[in-house]
């Protein structure tokens, strides 16, 4: 009789393991699919954050080339200027004289 209760108490804690077996795959399972869409969010994220640093570089480039040209132009201008300066000074020597 004892041992038959003992065999009872012993099925009732195998039957509580196997639900508890059960309810961590559950978990487990809930867990990969959470990882498993953390990883895809973060993929996302990556992608998303390459593509704003390649903006970030192309508009960079675009200003140093913006710079670029703008510094070309202003020495042309310079030389314009000085060229024209100079026309002046010829033209006020020959006035004078």
């Amino acid at each position: 009789s004892g041992l038959k209760e003992d065999v009872s108490g012993l099925k009732e804690d195998v039957s509580g393991l196997k639900e508890d077996v059960s309810g961590l795959k559950e978990d487990m399972a809930f867990v990969k699919h959470e990882i498993s869409m953390i990883r895809t969010e973060m993929e996302s994220f990556r992608r998303d954050l390459a593509r704003i640093e390649a903006k970030i570089d192309r508009i960079n480039k675009m200003e140093t080339e913006d710079v670029t040209i703008m510094s070309n132009e202003i020495e042309i201008l310079k030389k314009k200027y000085d060229k024209l300066e100079q026309e002046v000074r010829i033209l006020q020597q020959q006035a004078a004289n």
